[in-house]
């Protein structure tokens, strides 16, 4: 899509000020998009991020602000960078702009790893100008940043008082495959608050380097690898080989790989591990699904004495847009339960309750008839499969072309659900929907009730626009909350 097919949006400042301070510096945080305070969430960290470009003989210029908000507080600045720059190519900040997906921020900038502790109380972050995308094809590297900005970094909710645990990872928390780019659960903080799990290069048990789970201590900054995995083939080209570490408890880490550690699992399959916190028995997970033709999403987390929701997919979808089919499947313990039965490949995002009572998830299906545009909504369903309920009504256009997939406006708006807070129990969510006529071209942060009510705009992130020789774009994301997510 060209420049001049793109809707303008509503300009929320001066764009011409705006190139100025990007290409002078850094922003300094003191032109954050306004955010309502909230006493609906206890912490919540995002990243910012703003793109602009004025001609094709011009490289793009933007900068990025990862900002944490408290509870009524107003967002605080932690920090900011500048990213782009040459060599990235011109249209950036368009295609950037036009997908009105904040979150994919990950592939052209320099915040990666985002967590918030369970309590609250602390977040920790990673900066790097190594992992944003660079091929033969395309290439979205940062500007260098200084030895001392690059690392994982920990700061009070409050936003105050950052340090630095150590150097940054070796590992993209992206994939990108021949159809998907795959953003990938990286950071984990163990229930405690002591540890975090993420993926790092490190010596396989072959002594040949790869992808392997490690801990990070979050007083001390030690680290630990926990895996010492052989060979690690792509068995899937929509996944990587290794990914997506979570704590099942203080004391053991889950993740995915095809490895085949200690014979346990010599298909190179793609399955789930648990090791714990000391190194010491890394067990593959028992098959838990036998289906013909059908496959478990390996992003998702177990974690122990609560049951799990995850994706498992199908044959292909005979509506909607194209692609496997996805269901929800409830996994608690040996016993497994399809909760829906909507035949769309776009039926994704579940999130177990707080109380387990209840599956929240994303799909563009009208199984109640209240959903005739086939737009993106959130549902819930009971965990016994029963009361499937619409929670949202969002639209766009009379009938989405896209379902939940993030895409162009005009075609469809989508959502997704980035967690529900352990304490207060609302729902954070990120859409590009406009249900309050103030996100025309954009992509923002809500927050929700688990009933569906009390829906609020937390972000004011300026979108995509579009002026005589100016294309720019701010969008929020990824984001990290206190709550429990995929």
């Amino acid at each position: 899509m060209t420049v001049s097919t793109l809707r303008r949006a509503r300009p929320c400042r001066s764009w011409a000020a705006v190139v100025l301070a990007l290409t002078v510096s850094a922003c300094d945080g003191n032109d954050a998009p306004s955010s309502p305070p909230s006493e609906s969430i206890r912490t919540l960290a995002y990243v910012v991020t703003d793109c602009v470009e004025t001609g094709v003989d011009q490289s793009p210029v933007g900068v990025q602000r990862l900002l944490v908000q408290q509870g009524e507080a107003e967002p605080v600045t932690v920090a900011s960078f500048p990213i782009m720059g040459p060599p990235s190519p011109f249209g950036l900040c368009a295609a950037f702009g036009v997908e009105r997906f904040g979150p994919q921020s990950v592939v052209l900038g320099v915040f990666q790893r985002l967590a918030v502790s369970p309590d609250a109380s602390m977040v920790v972050f990673e900066v790097t100008d190594d992992l944003a995308l660079c091929n033969p094809d395309v290439c979205f590297r940062p500007p260098p940043l200084p030895p001392e900005s690059k690392g994982i970094f920990i700061v009070g909710a409050d936003g105050v008082g950052a340090r630095r645990l150590g150097p940054p990872s070796q590992v993209p928390v992206f994939f990108t495959g021949p159809s998907i780019l795959l953003t990938l659960p990286s950071l984990d903080i163990s229930p405690n608050g002591q540890l975090a799990t993420l993926t790092d290069l490190g010596v396989g048990s072959d002594a040949i380097e790869r992808t392997q789970i490690l801990t990070l201590d979050l007083t001390s900054g030690a680290r630990r690898q926990l895996t010492r995995l052989p060979d690690a083939p792509e068995t899937d080209p929509d996944f990587p080989a290794t990914c997506c570490p979570g704590f099942f408890d203080d004391q053991t880490v889950s993740f995915a790989s095809t490895a085949d550690t200690d014979g346990q699992n010599p298909d190179n399959d793609l399955a789930f591990f648990t090791v714990d916190i000391d190194g010491r028995d890394t067990i593959k997970v028992p098959s838990l699904v036998e289906l013909p033709d059908g496959a478990i999403d390996p992003t998702f987390t177990i974690s122990k004495g609560r049951p799990s929701a995850t994706i498992f997919f199908l044959g292909e979808a005979q509506e909607g847009p194209p692609g496997q089919i996805q269901e929800v499947l409830l996994i608690e313990g040996e016993n497994l339960l399809q909760l829906t039965n909507l035949g769309r490949s776009d039926t994704t995002n579940p999130v177990l309750s707080n109380d387990g009572l209840q599956v929240f998830f994303v799909a563009s299906a009208d199984p109640l008839g209240t959903n005739p545009t086939n737009n993106c909504q959130v549902f819930s369903i009971d965990t016994t499969g029963t009361n499937l309920r619409q929670l949202t009504n969002f639209s766009e256009v009379g009938a989405s072309e896209v379902g939940c997939l993030f895409a162009p406006a005009d075609s469809g708006c989508a959502i997704g659900i980035d967690a529900q807070d352990t304490v207060t129990g609302t729902l954070i969510l990120y859409s590009n929907c406009d249900p309050f006529g103030t996100n025309p071209d954009g992509g923002q942060i809500f927050t929700m009730q688990p009933d569906g009510g009390g829906l609020r705009q937390l972000t004011d992130a300026a979108g995509l626009v579009v002026e005589e020789g100016l294309v720019a774009a701010e969008l929020p994301g990824p984001t990290a909350s206190a709550g429990s997510g995929q």
